[in-house]
């Protein structure tokens, strides 16, 4: 082989190399904290032990019950589609219609999303109580990733 074609073909896999980035795995998020206040104050804190950011794909669904109802935004759509949790950082998901002092307490020290109340969304919002199990699910797979009980 030509000594140029050689370097090129290295030159090509080198920079293939460079310009990829690592990024976390679904199994580097882990449910870290389920607090069930009285009301609609309801929160999950869901946290990215890896080393790279995590970026939820449409498929990775947080639920709740053993109903396993997803979590939806006030829109209807799922609560984590696109949201990126950093490395070594944490995501809490908490109800809108949460008290102020809750809402405010969470916004200063993590990043976070909103969930829907139950009036927006039925059993698609963060309305959970002490005996659901709260999971992250692969919708394609039926995978279960974490669970909290």
């Amino acid at each position: 082989m030509n000594k140029n074609l050689n370097k090129s073909l290295l030159a090509l896999v080198i920079s293939g190399i460079l310009s990829s980035h690592a990024s976390a795995a679904i199994t580097d998020i882990i449910i870290s904290e389920y607090l069930e206040g009285s009301g609609d104050n309801k929160a999950i804190e869901l946290t990215n032990t890896g080393t790279s950011s995590y970026t939820f794909p449409s498929n990775i669904e947080l639920q709740y019950s053993s109903y396993n109802n997803q979590v939806r935004n006030p829109a209807g759509d799922n609560v984590l589609e696109g949201v990126t949790i950093p490395a070594n950082s944490t995501l809490v998901i908490y109800n809108s219609g949460s008290d102020i002092a809750l809402s405010e307490a969470i916004a200063s020290s993590a990043t976070s999303v909103i969930a829907a109340t139950y009036d927006e969304q039925s059993f698609n919002s963060l309305s959970f109580n002490g005996d659901d199990k709260v999971s992250l699910i692969n919708t394609d797979t039926n995978t279960t990733y974490d669970i909290s009980v």
